[in-house]
């Protein structure tokens, strides 16, 4: 590689952000000062793109949740008789709960009749033009807001889980009712109804008494993020992608529903469908060795990444997304643009949407990996990699990584 990122100073960066951040809050503010002044510092113009912040995912589960409190204990009296129509009843909302992020990104992609909140919201956009023509445009992404949870990610996640299979379990054992199978069952009883609907019921509040509080220093979730976005923002200021043009999109509201994401979708949609970027998004890095990537299996970022992993030793594995999670990447697919997330997952992660995300869970390997990453994708121009990476870790024979045409410009801007 031409250059190295700076992960001591990306790491600095990161601890100078945890703290509380809530969107609307005097955190988000504190923190958007920080990265303004280190971007000008630098002699970047920052852009500022204030937005209504509405409702949250919260407010929607919570309904899908009552949905299904109220569904348990309707077909729980109506199982005597219509077993069937029972089952039905568990079986919808078990199917909300499924897609309810699916769910949440057509409400939000179109109009939204809740009143926003009185505190807007502000992403910060800059960019770095290209020097070459017929240049590439690749969109990096990180939030800098941060949230706490009664309940953190992982284990939120995980209750979602149980309760969508208790449903649909539940839901079969009412259809069996009558039937042969039904001896399969040991639940197929007033006896284990009742305890099955009890244990889900469990579930179901669990969740829906999970709130959401400003009181998570974001240190994973997303200072990290952030931190490697201002470290790569410096050293290509001054070795700038000869045919690259690469612009940084700090949003707010992330963790509000990607209010800040979508915001920039449909404000600048026209012009991205011109460019038609490559959209990488940071959230959650800096946890060293555990580098994963989230998006469309069909994507050629994703096949980029992968094999530029591969050709420089990092470490990168290709991960499922997690029910109920979203992250930043997914309004621009939505658009229809190539677009995908890094993130980390380790036991790190259990502490995420927690007062415990602080700056302890960080390390300068974590955020190198994901620095150098990016910059191995801006060295080779965007473009689709050819390579024929060796087994295990460092550079394959075939990888293009140092042609000279794909390289970064020693030249000050």
């Amino acid at each position: 590689m031409l250059i190295h990122f700076p992960a001591a100073k990306a790491y600095e960066h990161a601890r100078s952000l945890c703290f509380p951040r809530r969107a609307g809050g005097g955190g988000a503010e504190r923190a958007r000062q920080y990265i303004v002044g280190e971007l000008e510092k630098w002699g970047y113009r920052v852009d500022r793109e204030s937005f209504p912040v509405q409702a949250d995912p919260s407010l929607f589960l919570r309904a899908l949740l009552a949905l299904s409190l109220l569904s348990l204990v309707v077909s729980f009296q109506v199982s005597r008789t219509r077993p069937h129509v029972a089952s039905l009843l568990i079986l919808l909302p078990a199917l909300l709960l499924i897609f309810a992020r699916h769910l949440w990104v057509l409400l939000v992609s179109h109009s939204w009749p809740v009143k926003p909140r009185p505190q807007p919201g502000v992403n910060l956009l800059t960019s770095l033009p290209p020097s070459g023509e017929g240049a590439r445009h690749i969109l990096l992404v990180a939030h800098y807001d941060s949230k706490a949870q009664t309940l953190s990610l992982i284990a939120r996640t995980l209750l979602l889980i149980c309760l969508a299979l208790l449903m649909l379990f539940l839901s079969s054992v009412y259809l069996s009712f009558g039937h042969p199978v039904s001896s399969l069952y040991p639940f197929a009883s007033r006896q284990g109804i009742g305890f099955l609907s009890a244990v889900t019921a469990l579930c179901a509040l669990l969740l829906y008494r999970n709130k959401t509080f400003d009181g998570s220093p974001g240190a994973l979730d997303d200072a990290g993020g952030v931190g490697v976005l201002l470290g790569l923002a410096e050293v290509l200021r001054e070795r700038p992608p000869a045919r690259v043009g690469v612009d940084f999109l700090l949003t707010d509201a992330e963790e509000e529903g990607l209010w800040g994401s979508w915001f920039h979708v449909r404000s600048h949609r026209d012009e991205l469908l011109r460019q038609r970027p490559q959209i990488l998004n940071l959230d959650g890095v800096g946890i060293g060795g555990r580098l994963r990537l989230y998006g469309a299996s069909s994507s050629r970022v994703r096949g980029d990444l992968l094999s530029l992993a591969r050709c420089c030793g990092i470490p990168l594995k290709h991960s499922p997304g997690l029910p109920g999670v979203l992250m930043d990447h997914v309004p621009f697919r939505f658009l229809g643009l190539e677009a995908v997330s890094l993130f980390c997952l380790s036991a790190k992660s259990l502490r995420i949407h927690t007062r415990r995300d602080g700056p302890d869970l960080l390390d300068e390997e974590g955020l190198r990996e994901a620095g150098e990453l990016i910059l191995c994708l801006l060295e080779e121009g965007g473009g689709p990699i050819s390579s024929t990476p060796s087994s295990g870790s460092g550079v394959g024979p075939d990888c293009q990584m140092m042609r000279p045409d794909a390289g970064i410009h020693s030249s000050h801007r």
